[in-house]
């Protein structure tokens, strides 16, 4: 999660900083959002009457452990991701088409760990030739935007307000690394089940 933070978060502050310090006139305003993607912060400026930019980040973090059949689960799930998109209004009013691209540092860590066995690509195996499965997924690093909304953050005069977003990110389908710690961990036919899995 550090290494995450250190890729996303510097950039994240930098492109804020610099574009929200130039000015705070009209035409430029500060938002906090709550999303899908976690908490966040975001600048919006206006370019054109018709046509605004925006920057910002989000962020969250969730742990939770449990056991099902027997198996001793821990999941660690950290969204941390930056967006920069353009705003279109086509109409008069508040309604947008928005494009952009999302820097992803999404992804889950987990760690099961059996109190007899493991049911791994149809096959059983003993917990203690598995010792404790691992498993990580990420997602692409870069990935396009798109979305619809309403409300314009930086309308005239405007000094508080809500605004509303739908889009969908495009990242493909996650990468997925599951690796165990036991004896068994090298053995082909076992790594074949593992991929399976």
């Amino acid at each position: 999660m550090e290494a995450i933070y250190k890729k996303f978060g510097g950039l994240v502050v930098a492109i804020v900083m610099l574009w929200s310090s130039a000015s705070y006139a009209q035409g430029i305003a500060v938002s906090g959002r709550i999303s899908t993607l976690g908490l966040g912060i975001e600048v919006t400026k206006s370019l054109t009457e018709t046509i605004n930019a925006r920057v910002g980040g989000n962020y969250f973090s969730f742990s939770s452990d449990g056991t099902a059949d027997e198996i001793d689960y821990e999941r660690d799930i950290n969204l941390l991701s930056a967006l920069v998109s353009a705003d279109w209004f086509p109409f008069e009013g508040g309604f947008r088409m928005s494009g952009g691209l999302l820097f992803n540092g999404n992804g889950l860590d987990s760690t099961a760990k059996p109190a007899v066995e493991f049911n791994i690509g149809d096959i059983v195996y003993p917990s203690v030739q598995v010792g404790t499965l691992t498993g990580e997924m990420s997602f692409r690093e870069f990935a396009p935007y798109l979305g619809v909304g309403w409300g314009n953050a930086v309308g005239e005069d405007k000094k508080f307000g809500f605004v509303f977003d739908l889009g969908i990110v495009f990242q493909g389908s996650p990468d997925v690394d599951l690796s165990a710690s036991g004896l068994i961990a090298l053995d082909p036919t076992f790594q074949r089940d593992l991929a399976e899995e």
